[in-house]
Parts: structure tokens; C-alpha cells; sequence
């Protein structure tokens, strides 16, 4: 086999091998799973219907929620408006190691109606808020979850539990706040002094359940 052929040899195979592993990847491609999304809109009931959050233990069948208003907030505004327990605002307002400004918009704040819908028969279910979060497409960096120690103030009886259930056949109505992960405060601050930003206007999503249905809702704050 002349040098030349051998050439003709060696490309004929690496084009092969390109044509293979295209097929292979049109073939992932066409078969690869994909979560259906299903969006509503502020005033839209959403039945759950058995999506979740992370687990399927959750149980969400007959469980439905209506996002009636979003608005931006501070820490303060929230404390001043829904907090149910008076020590913990205290310390939440007086901790040192945090300096967020308590009186600046760091919060998107979601007023959010419960339904049960399950008979007593029904095995209970619960909804995951620590799953919960926002997307803000023009501000992908922000990672945007519940506050957790804020929602606990405005729900003592959760006991710190943030598994959120109701009983069948009635609704409750919860505010839920929202706020990007800590930052890490710049020189001069002390050494692990964290804040939370701002929370800007604009539209965001509500990312309610994420499988085997993705279920969320779109909403503005200005």
C-alpha cells in the first residue's frame, strides 16, 4: 500500500468515526428527557398534581396555590408587617454578623394562597419551601431562595419546620420572603461579615415544583 493510499485510508476513517459519533449525538439528542413546563400568571390557581419540589414524598396531589401579589421589600417592612414572634425579630434585627441594610429592598416578597384540596382519607402531603425559588433571566448570578429565618418569624407554630401543610379542605394564606444568596462584605468589614443585596424591579419566575412537571409563575415587582 503506496503512501497515498494509506492517506485515503486514514481519512475515510476519520470521517467515519466523525459521521458515528454525529449519529450518536442526534440519536442522545432526539431521546434525551426532557421536564414538560407548565407557566401560569399572579391571580392563576396551580394545581400541583403530584409534582414536587425534590422529593415525591411530598405528596402534593389535591394541593393547588394562588400567587395574589408580589411586591419588593426590606427586611424591616417584612418584620414590621408579618413577624409573629418578637424575640426572634429582635435578634434578627440586632445580629452583627450580618450587615445587610435592614431598611434597603433586599427582598421580593410573595403573597401566597394555600389550598387543600385532599379528603381526611388522603395520605398527607406537604409543600417543600426551602425548594422554592426565583429565576431572573437578566440576572442569572442571582440565586435567589426563601429566607428562611424570616419566614420562620412570620410561622413560629412551623416550628422551624419548613415543610408547609394544611388541612384538607381549607386555604391559608402565607408571605413568603425571597432573597438572593449572601455576599461576602469587602475590606474594611470584618472577616466573615456577610450582606444580602438588592433586590431590583423588573419580572422574575417562581419556580414552584421541578419534576416530573415543572410548574411556575411569572410576575413583576416595580
Amino acid at each position: 500500500m503506496n503512501a497515498r493510499t494509506k492517506r485515503r485510508v486514514v481519512v475515510l476513517a476519520v470521517v467515519a468515526a466523525c459521521a458515528a459519533v454525529a449519529a450518536r449525538i442526534a440519536y442522545v439528542n432526539a431521546n434525551a428527557y426532557t421536564i414538560p413546563e407548565q407557566t401560569y400568571s399572579v391571580g392563576d390557581a396551580v394545581p400541583l398534581e403530584g409534582s414536587f419540589t425534590d422529593y415525591s414524598s411530598e405528596n402534593t396531589q389535591g394541593y393547588s396555590i394562588v400567587i395574589t401579589g408580589a411586591q419588593r421589600m426590606s427586611e424591616n417592612e417584612y418584620l414590621d408587617a408579618y413577624a409573629q414572634d418578637e424575640q426572634l425579630a429582635e435578634a434578627l434585627r440586632s445580629n452583627t454578623d450580618d450587615a445587610t441594610n435592614m431598611d434597603a429592598k433586599t427582598l421580593i416578597v410573595l403573597d401566597i394562597t394555600m389550598i387543600n384540596e385532599k379528603t381526611a382519607e388522603d395520605p398527607r402531603g406537604y409543600l417543600d419551601s426551602l425548594g422554592w425559588s426565583l429565576k431572573d433571566e437578566s440576572r442569572p448570578e442571582y440565586w435567589i431562595r426563601v429566607k428562611s429565618d424570616l419566614l420562620d418569624c412570620s410561622l413560629p407554630q412551623l416550628g422551624g419546620d419548613f415543610r408547609l401543610s394544611i388541612k384538607p379542605g381549607t386555604q391559608y394564606q402565607i408571605h413568603v420572603p425571597f432573597a438572593s444568596t449572601t455576599l461576602m462584605s469587602g475590606f474594611p468589614a470584618p472577616v466573615g461579615q456577610r450582606f444580602v443585596p438588592q433586590m431590583p424591579g423588573g419580572s422574575y419566575r417562581f419556580v414552584v415544583t421541578k419534576d416530573p412537571v415543572r410548574k411556575q409563575v411569572d410576575f413583576q415587582v416595580q
